[in-house]
């Protein structure tokens, strides 16, 4: 009886050879292309984690109206929900004319939360005149570190030495103002310098960069800035709101 039914499985396996073949390469490459996309997001997760780690990166990007005192800073720091707190001013440049449709988001950082990754050229500074360029961009377009640049802040062009080329976790997954699908590195970029470097821009702000205390929740982080910050507040994103962010954390997890 086995042997008659084994000679018949064997016959239709025969008759049946390509459709047996054609569902054993299917089921084959689901199996390789799930082990490669886990691969990929596992290695994306180790890679973000210990990035976020060694940059200080931020848990809260919080939009103001304005400069806020010192006084207000200590508050933050005081509340027993917030580690770290520090104060940034964020605008699009424009690459050279004003008509440019380059465009690079330009940040006014002292680098002690979210700190960038040097690619290529000097240590950022808040103390050295000239700017640090996204590598991505600087590649896309032929920036060289110690070349120069012009850019259109507020309406004037000037010309800029390029420190540095620099990678920020502010930025990982940065597509565009418009929050393209996919980066276009030719068009968009970011960079980031000093007030020693553009003095117009001293006493502005409109960003504060907040880590957070992980004894607390998210819910008190966000209380707090609430109750100190007032009026002046605009928005908070964490990273899963924060467009610039969020992409990436997004495309880790399968």
């Amino acid at each position: 009886m086995l042997k008659n039914l084994l000679k018949k499985n064997f016959r239709d396996f025969r008759s049946h050879a390509s459709e047996f073949s054609s569902v054993f390469i299917l089921s084959l490459l689901s199996i390789l292309i799930f082990s490669g996309l886990l691969a990929a997001s596992q290695g994306m997760e180790e890679k973000f984690e210990k990035w976020s780690e060694s940059s200080n990166m931020a848990d809260e990007w919080v939009t103001i109206k304005d400069q806020q005192e010192d006084k207000v800073l200590q508050e933050l720091k005081d509340k027993k929900s917030i580690d770290q707190v520090m104060q940034q001013q964020y605008l699009n440049v424009k690459v050279g004319t004003a008509s440019s449709k380059k465009q690079l988001q330009l940040v006014i950082d002292n680098g002690t939360i979210s700190k960038p990754a040097i690619i290529k050229g000097d240590k950022f500074s808040t103390q050295t005149k000239g700017i640090w360029l996204d590598s991505n961009f600087a590649k896309e377009n032929d920036y060289k570190v110690d070349s120069n640049i012009q850019l259109n802040v507020n309406g004037e062009t000037k010309s800029y030495l390029i420190k540095g080329l620099v990678a920020s976790p502010n930025f990982i997954a940065y597509t565009g103002p418009a929050n393209d699908i996919v980066a276009d590195h030719e068009k968009y970029g970011y960079v980031l310098t000093n007030t020693k470097t553009i003095p117009s821009l001293k006493n502005a702000s409109n960003q504060i960069l907040v880590t957070k205390n992980e004894e607390y929740s998210e819910f008190d982080l966000k209380e707090d800035l609430k109750d100190v910050l007032g009026t002046s507040l605009i928005d908070i994103s964490n990273r899963n709101e924060k467009n610039n962010v969020s992409e990436f954390i997004q495309k880790k997890i399968v």
